[in-house]
């Protein structure tokens, strides 16, 4: 996938996939991270947890903010596009979208968005799945 001149890449591992322009070592850190955090949250919420399709997570991160809110305009109401630094997208094959800043912002949100794909599946009000979602990153931060 090329866009403005950026090339993208398509990394797979066990348990997740990761669409990203970031270079070959950040992109693998990227994606073992995902995974280490994803077994984290899965133990956390044990049966609970939704494993998704294929049992694979998949997380894009975009090189521009311009090609975030171009590629969320297609599951928001027109004319409703909040900030945001990521989104866990549960239409459709759930998935995670944010845009790229740096290394750091990118583990908080990765914490932070895949809490949020462990329970795409329930039918939580939104105060209690964000709830989960910040106590995941809370832990996140502490543990790291």
């Amino acid at each position: 996938m090329v866009n403005a001149g950026r090339s993208y890449s398509n990394l797979t591992s066990t348990h997740a996939v990761l669409l990203t322009d970031r270079p070959l070592e950040t992109a693998t850190s990227l994606l073992s991270y995902i995974e280490r955090v994803d077994v984290t949250i899965r133990a956390q919420l044990r049966e609970v947890a939704w494993r998704g399709a294929a049992n694979k997570k998949a997380v894009l991160i975009f090189a521009e903010q311009d090609d975030y809110y171009q590629y969320l305009a297609y599951y928001l109401k027109e004319g409703i596009q909040p900030a945001s630094g990521g989104v866990c997208i549960p239409w459709g094959f759930t998935h995670i979208a944010m845009p790229w800043r740096d290394e750091t912002s990118a583990a908080n949100t990765v914490a932070h968005e895949l809490t949020h794909d462990c329970l795409a599946h329930l039918r939580l009000p939104r105060w209690l799945d964000e709830g989960a979602a910040t106590a995941a990153l809370i832990c996140h931060c502490l543990s790291g």
